[in-house]
């Protein structure tokens, strides 16, 4: 490719040559970063879209991450908020 999207990256930045088609190939897929969120309603709201939930408990806090087809969301909190959370979640959840 000459040009386009590759140049563009490389002017101005300290982004490394080979690190470029990884770069691309994440622009072209819609790959993003996940989105933490800050409350526990926003995130009951979006878990009935949500394919697969995941919980990591540590002590009293814990986080939960819900995968949705437009990405994937996380939480922070309790470990007895993310309980009551999950409790009538439709899709699989796994802990770890």
């Amino acid at each position: 490719m000459r040009g386009g999207v590759a140049q563009v990256v490389l002017e101005g930045s300290d982004v490394h040559p080979w690190r470029i088609g990884d770069f691309i190939r994440a622009c072209a897929t819609g790959l993003r970063m996940p989105k933490e969120l800050k409350t526990g309603e926003e995130f009951a709201k979006l878990l009935p879209t949500a394919t697969e939930v995941r919980v990591k408990k540590d002590g009293d806090s814990a986080k939960v991450k819900a995968r949705t087809p437009t990405g994937l969301y996380t939480l922070k909190t309790t470990t007895e908020q993310v309980d009551s959370l999950v409790k009538g979640v439709k899709v699989p959840v796994t802990e770890y």
